[in-house]
């Protein structure tokens, strides 16, 4: 099986390359991988769905791979056929269910840096700024920029207030500028100083 993946990753590469149609085949489903993953330290479980790229400049050979715990990502077909293999959903089904109610980094409960660590977490923790959304962009990213000799550039996210995973009726939802972890101080003292010497001038 894992020699017709190569060789199926192989020919997808050559018509790619030469522009040539590639035989129509549903690689929609349910995949494990074929190695065990080093850091969680087994085979990882996902679902992939055939999608043309959102990214400008790729080719239509991309799946949207869903994962319980990281959610969704967009991955090369190429890529994907060499490190997963398709299964049966009720092969997967036990493993998915496990890996989604799991809370734990991938490192597992013993995790050195658990109270931080985020690899591989379902949900984790993410500093957001709402209100007026470009003077809050303009503002963060000066700020980073002034700090860290960068230009960072913030990511625009839409925050859903949730109940039990499912979005609760008549919850906010907010479109807001996400701060990296890393930033969040420099940014909080930034922004309260230019809102003190905001209040003096006034």
């Amino acid at each position: 099986k894992e020699a017709d993946a190569d060789r199926a990753a192989a020919a997808l590469q050559r018509a790619a390359g030469s522009g040539r149609a590639v035989p129509r085949r549903s690689h929609n489903g349910f995949y494990r991988g074929r190695n065990v993953n080093p850091i969680a330290k087994k085979r990882l479980v996902c679902m992939a769905l055939q999608s043309r790229s959102h990214v400008p400049g790729e080719s239509s050979f991309t799946l949207r791979v869903f994962r319980p715990k990281s959610g969704l990502s967009q991955m090369p077909l190429v890529d994907f056929l060499q490190k997963y293999v398709k299964c049966d959903p009720k092969d997967v089904e036990r493993e998915w269910a496990e890996e989604y109610a799991n809370k734990d980094c991938w490192h597992g409960p013993k995790c050195k840096n658990k109270a931080t660590c985020e690899v591989g977490k379902r949900i984790v923790s993410k500093h957001v700024l709402a209100g007026s959304l470009l003077d809050s962009m303009r503002s963060a990213e000066k700020i980073v920029s002034r700090k860290y000799a960068n230009e960072y550039k913030m990511k625009v996210v839409r925050v859903v207030e949730k109940e039990d995973d499912t979005p609760k009726d008549g919850g906010q939802s907010v479109v807001a500028v996400e701060v990296p972890t890393i930033y969040i101080d420099e940014v909080l003292d930034g922004l309260a100083a230019e809102s003190e010497l905001g209040a003096e001038d006034v």
